[in-house]
């Protein structure tokens, strides 16, 4: 019984220990991503195309796009160059079908 009580406290701390970890988002990162996220979704949106547009926010701001073969160049460049404006948006990258568009400048 004492060994088992043992392994548990042991796995139990080490579970503990792990959320604590790196990988947590601290709160001015959840404040960073909110931010972008809320910009983000309403360019998307403005230029129509928040249906055919997937994107993720870093950490830090950054926002990596991947727009639908469906989108037209210029549409695209114009989202892009939008984001790239905003306080809010450290950096964008984007992609079209999985193929590189506009990588960080």
């Amino acid at each position: 019984m004492t060994r088992q009580l043992a392994l548990f406290l042991t796995l139990t701390t080490l579970l503990l220990v792990g959320c604590n970890s790196s990988s947590m988002i601290t709160a001015e990162e959840l404040r960073k991503q909110n931010e972008a996220d809320n910009v983000v979704s309403s360019v998307l949106f403005d230029h129509d195309v928040a249906d055919v547009t997937s994107y993720k926010i870093q950490r830090d701001g950054h926002v990596i796009l991947n727009f639908a073969r469906s989108v037209d160049n210029e549409t695209y460049t114009a989202v892009v160059l939008t984001l790239r404006q905003k306080n809010s948006i450290r950096g964008v990258s984007a992609s079209q079908d999985g193929s590189s568009i506009c990588a960080l400048p």
